[in-house]
């Protein structure tokens, strides 16, 4: 039987994106790695949208476990394929 692993990471804080070619490069450091995506410049609009237009907001960041490094700052993993939801966060008992 074959698999595909994926990764999600869930952020409330719009990440410092580095331009290259593809996109936007975004790193989200979790509890036990450093998480890389390249984000296509539409998905990244609409993550800059929702942190504007929302005070609170938690995005989803989904994909493909890629490449993984050691790094003296910890493990660094790389997710292909990657994909964002963002929510909007209602305040708990609001109608």
């Amino acid at each position: 039987m074959t698999g595909r692993l994926e990764l999600t990471v869930k952020f409330t804080e719009l990440p410092q994106p580095l331009p290259v070619k593809a996109g936007m490069k975004i790193g989200i450091q979790t509890d036990t790695a450093l998480v890389v995506a390249t984000l296509p410049p539409k998905v990244w609009k609409k993550l800059e949208q929702a942190a504007c237009d929302w005070p609170s907001w938690i995005a989803s960041l989904t994909g493909k476990l890629g490449a993984q490094a050691g790094s003296d700052a910890g493990a660094v993993v790389v997710l292909e394929q990657a994909a964002v939801q963002v929510f909007e966060r209602k305040a708990k008992g609001a109608d």
